[in-house]
């Protein structure tokens, strides 16, 4: 489904959707055992801790030219962000030496300030058509529970482990074709983005996502198999 999804009463969301959660990310897995399963977004965790609820400021708030020049200092940073937003403004500021991420595509200095400028067009393009919709760049990303959705996460997180989650509050949650976004990467049109956050659907390449404000919950059987992928993960890197 693009576009919005019904929310309930209650803050739930109807229906089984699955996340890729990184094994090699010990923060993560830290949060989840103590959080005993649960995901918050940026957005949500802004307003719920007290300590964040001080200095936080959702993403609809902060201006456009802020974002490009600072990112989201002082805000709690998805990962997402925090890797490629972050980044890109310290060598925009020449604090990174040029080639410093080395050879990979996705971490050379070229593709980092690419995709940062990506974000920001598709940030601009939702406050305008689609306003109410999660900001890429604080949500918690899903997929559909189908063979479809599950690709798409192995393409998108290296390693990932791909568990069912239950969406068990949302403020907001909204489904789009990546495809477009995939499209605007190989050569940007304002077009692309408007058929993102307007739920077209990609007519040769689609790549349908979700994007969450919100919480969700995996399941203790998924939690210990998620931790025992981790385990495996570093036994093979060591």
């Amino acid at each position: 489904m693009l576009g919005p999804h019904e929310i309930g009463s209650d803050g739930r969301v109807t229906g089984q959707f699955l996340h890729g959660f990184s094994p090699t990310n010990p923060l993560l897995l830290h949060n989840l055992v103590i959080s005993r399963g649960l995901l918050y977004s940026v957005e949500v965790l802004g307003r719920l801790d007290e300590g964040l609820a001080k200095t936080y400021r959702p993403v609809s708030e902060i201006p456009l030219d802020e974002l490009r020049r600072d990112c989201l200092t002082g805000n709690v940073l998805a990962p997402r962000v925090a890797a490629i937003g972050m980044k890109a403004v310290m060598l925009a500021r020449g604090m990174i030496p040029e080639g410093f991420f080395g050879l990979p595509v996705m971490h050379s200095t070229r593709r980092i300030l690419e995709t940062w400028d990506a974000e920001l067009a598709f940030e601009e393009g939702r406050r305008v058509y689609a306003p109410s919709a999660p900001s890429r760049l604080s949500c918690i990303w899903l997929a559909e529970d189908s063979p479809a959705g599950r690709s798409s996460i192995a393409g998108a997180v290296r390693n990932a482990h791909v568990c069912a989650v239950d969406v068990i509050y949302s403020l907001a949650i909204w489904g789009a074709d990546a495809g477009w976004w995939t499209d605007y990467m190989n050569g940007p049109q304002s077009v692309y983005v408007e058929r993102y956050w307007s739920g077209v659907r990609h007519p040769r390449a689609p790549e349908p996502e979700i994007l969450l404000d919100g919480i969700i919950k995996i399941q203790p059987a998924d939690l210990d198999a998620l931790l025992s992928h981790a385990r495996r993960v570093d036994e093979e890197q060591a």
